[in-house]
């Protein structure tokens, strides 16, 4: 279970990005038990229409790094320049990306095949360092 430092997730809603029906069913499926809404995208350009017209009133975003129409790490960089407190967290079946090639995006990344505790983890923590961001830039 997430921690209870997080926003009501009654009200959270969450993009699930991956080119594979299984994989964003199986995150769907963890991220409901947890009480979120969920939006699916199957390619970069889906993921990016969906956040041009949700914006910010999406609460927690984990995408495949690599995605039809784009990669996971590009459409990270492009909602951190739009909405730069909204939790992401990266997934591959290959090594996790070098940070140093973007310092500036900060996300949580796990490695498929991943346990239902090891994705939550790893939420939990890109919320509490999105909610430490906003803190300290007095937007909260």
């Amino acid at each position: 279970m997430i921690e209870s430092w997080r926003i009501n997730a009654a009200e959270a809603l969450s993009l699930i990005v991956d080119d594979e029906s299984s994989v964003r069913d199986y995150v769907t499926a963890i991220v409901e038990r947890e009480q979120f809404r969920t939006i699916e995208a199957e390619n970069a350009i889906r993921a990016a229409h969906i956040i041009e017209n949700f914006g910010d009133a999406i609460d927690l975003i984990v995408s495949d790094i690599q995605i039809p129409g784009g990669d996971g790490m590009t459409l990270a960089c492009s909602v951190r320049e739009s909405f730069p407190t909204v939790p992401f967290v990266l997934m591959s079946g290959f090594a996790e990306p070098g940070r140093e090639t973007h310092p500036s995006i900060s996300f949580e990344f796990v490695q498929k095949t991943f346990s239902p505790e090891t994705l939550l983890t790893a939420i939990g923590k890109a919320m509490k360092m999105m909610e430490l961001r906003k803190q300290a830039a007095g937007t909260d």
